[in-house]
């Protein structure tokens, strides 16, 4: 098993062939389908919806959400915290807005697949970037 560094913080991230397809398929299909499921049609939806603030108001609260969701997870310096909370933050909003062209017209939205599938594509890049940097293939 390898131990891969991010942010300064070591944790176990995979490969399907190297260190097990579980883990691969938690951090590639589980996570973004979970959190694209949560944070954009839930959580944005709710806010747009029964809160019924704009969406550029409801789209910084979830993606602030996100980010906190995400930084929670990793302990370390606090410099990694804040690059990773800054570049949650970046992506989480990005995929509200990806879901706004998606679904121009819908404040809540019904098709999130290309959200789930960007967010998987990240996932699998970031994972890959990171095992082929620190040395495991």
């Amino acid at each position: 098993m390898f131990l891969l560094q991010f942010a300064g913080v070591g944790f176990s991230l995979a490969l399907p062939v190297a260190l097990g397809l579980g883990n691969f398929l938690v951090i590639v299909v589980l996570a973004p389908l979970l959190e694209e499921i949560f944070f954009r049609f839930i959580l944005l939806g709710f806010l747009q919806n029964n809160v019924k603030l704009k969406f550029l108001l409801a789209n910084t609260i979830q993606a602030s959400i996100f980010a906190l969701f995400h930084i929670q997870a990793y302990g370390g310096l606090i410099e990694a915290k804040s690059a990773l909370y800054v570049s949650a933050l970046i992506f989480g909003f990005s995929m509200g807005v990806l879901g706004k062209v998606v679904n121009p017209n819908v404040k809540w939205y019904f098709n999130i697949i290309p959200l789930i599938l960007a967010h998987a594509l990240l996932n699998f890049l970031m994972t890959s970037s990171q095992f082929v940097l620190v040395g495991g293939l």
